[in-house]
């Protein structure tokens, strides 16, 4: 349409809608998959330039959470500081699901909540 706009606009309104708008439907997906039997769940490192109270050498984490025999599979992100067991816990609190990581060491990586 010819209108000049700055990429930091375009994040703004991306990260207003996502928290006014899109936040409903993750809480929405995030109960369902509670509601499962059996869930994945991994990390990715990642770098998070200008965030409050970090150096911009700090390394931050951003998990994945799957469903595992859904009909219709589940996908949600986590973005967290650390890649601890206290994020899956946290995230999986209230559920009975099982669930497996490749991020926890090998005698925590299948987890019954």
């Amino acid at each position: 349409m010819g209108v000049a706009l700055f990429r930091q606009t375009m994040a703004n309104w991306m990260m207003y809608g996502a928290n006014t708008w899109l936040i409903y439907l993750y809480e929405y997906l995030h109960k369902k998959l509670l509601e499962e039997d059996i869930a994945h769940a991994d990390e990715t490192g990642l770098q998070v330039l200008n965030e409050p109270g970090r150096v911009a050498t700090s390394k931050s984490y951003m998990w994945l959470y799957r469903t595992g025999r859904a009909v219709v599979p589940i996908m949600l992100y986590d973005y967290q500081t650390t890649r601890a067991g206290k994020h899956p816990k946290a995230f999986l609190k209230g559920s009975q699901v099982i669930y497996m990581s490749m991020a926890m060491p090998a005698a925590a990586m299948i987890y019954r909540r």
